[in-house]
């Protein structure tokens, strides 16, 4: 099969990715992304040496950390204030906007090699998250289609045993982890216990995580934005339907931007160049 690109964080949903996608392709393409507000990005390496002695060294590609702030400062603030006229607060989702930047990134990354299939570690119990919203994933579906890019959740159905609690557990007021352990056999964590890269099934928020992705608590403006905010006011259901309408908007913004790259062998315009850094 073709080559594939993972966006890695090091984390236990990407690196699982990362490994099913090494079991059906020849070679890997783990993308990882850096900006301001993120520390500690270089501990992604520690699942990724772990892969390498797992698949061989040939088998991934780990290119320089991407940084994306300046587009992920394009995607925030172009037409700031008839964002916050259209949506609101929805302008604090910050996370969603900072993996859209990735997303671009990645995109550019994939035409550029030559790359048709994309796969991530978005998983359906993060379902606050806009990045992990099944209706903004179809966004970014069709929005890498229009390149030819096929792009794939492939640990979207796997349990998790922290879910919505990842906020609550980073700052030491999680569930407790007997009530959390069932989940925890039949998710991304226990598929990489299993085969010796994690100790344990369920890691999430732990010091074993800490060591081997990046932290961002730039995340806190969303969580409480999302949490203690928007989802006291209104539905799940309205609150999600607001999110997509917001992303629809954000997306077409990257739709823009990527128009140089089409048709094939298009490459990035001084505009987009500009901001791949």
């Amino acid at each position: 099969m073709d080559e594939v690109a993972v966006l890695f964080s090091g984390g236990s949903d990407s690196t699982c990715t990362a490994v099913l996608a090494a079991r059906v392709h020849p070679r890997v393409h783990l993308l990882t992304c850096r900006r301001l507000g993120m520390i500690h990005v270089e501990r992604s390496d520690t699942n990724f040496r772990k892969l390498q002695e797992m698949f061989g060294p040939d088998r991934f590609r780990r290119p320089d950390l991407m940084p994306v702030d300046r587009l992920f400062r394009y995607l925030s603030y172009r037409g700031y204030l008839g964002d916050l006229t259209r949506h609101g607060l929805m302008v604090l989702t910050t996370c969603g906007v900072c993996k859209l930047a990735m997303h671009t990134r990645a995109l550019v990354y994939c035409r550029t090699w030559g790359i048709r299939r994309v796969w991530d570690g978005a998983n359906r119990n993060m379902y606050i998250f806009p990045e992990q919203m099944l209706s903004v994933l179809d966004l970014l579906r069709d929005l890498y289609a229009r390149h030819g890019i096929t792009y794939e959740n492939p640990v979207f159905d796997y349990e998790d045993p922290q879910g919505l609690n990842f906020g609550s557990r980073v700052f030491g007021v999680n569930p407790a982890r007997r009530e959390t352990a069932g989940k925890a056999e039949q998710s991304t964590g226990e598929v990489l216990r299993s085969i010796g890269i994690l100790p344990a099934a369920d890691v999430k928020g732990t010091a074993v995580d800490r060591a081997m992705q990046a932290r961002c608590y730039q995340f806190v403006l969303f969580n409480l934005y999302a949490r203690w905010w928007a989802l006291e006011r209104e539905s799940y259901e309205d609150y999600a339907a607001r999110v997509y309408r917001y992303y629809v908007d954000k997306v077409a913004v990257c739709q823009d931007l990527l128009a140089c790259l089409e048709p094939s062998g298009g490459r990035p315009d001084d505009r987009l160049a500009g901001l791949l850094e």
